[in-house]
């Protein structure tokens, strides 16, 4: 459904790669995956951070971080389609969070959540 990311199938594990380029330090930039039904919703349904360096796939200092939704993070999610944002924080003063996905050019773009399929 989505132009930027592929559909999200319940209970699977999902890994987005940020990468900000050879020599770029992304020490304790904070990276998050949101999920809403609605844009206007001030709750989201779904909402994961992820510090740079905390996965052992990062190298924080040559700008590379990937954000990880887990198995269990997507497992309770209702087939839908759902409005999505990556963002970041870059830390600093000001604080200041960022939008990287969807681009402005489409911010109404909208991912799919696919029932799971179990194999017994």
């Amino acid at each position: 459904m989505s132009s930027f990311i592929d559909d999200i199938r319940q209970g699977d594990t999902r890994v987005f790669e940020l990468d900000y380029g050879v020599g770029v330090d992304i020490t304790n930039w904070i990276f998050y995956f949101i999920l809403k039904k609605n844009l206007e919703d001030t709750e989201n349904i779904l909402q994961v951070a992820h510090t740079a360096g905390d996965n052992a796939l990062d190298d924080i200092e040559n700008g590379l971080a990937h954000l990880t939704l887990e198995s269990t993070d997507t497992a309770g999610l209702e087939p839908d389609k759902y409005f999505y944002a990556i963002k970041v924080n870059k830390g600093g003063s000001p604080n200041i969070i960022r939008t990287l996905l969807p681009p402005i050019t489409d911010p109404k773009d909208k991912v799919a959540v696919i029932d799971g399929i179990e194999i017994q």
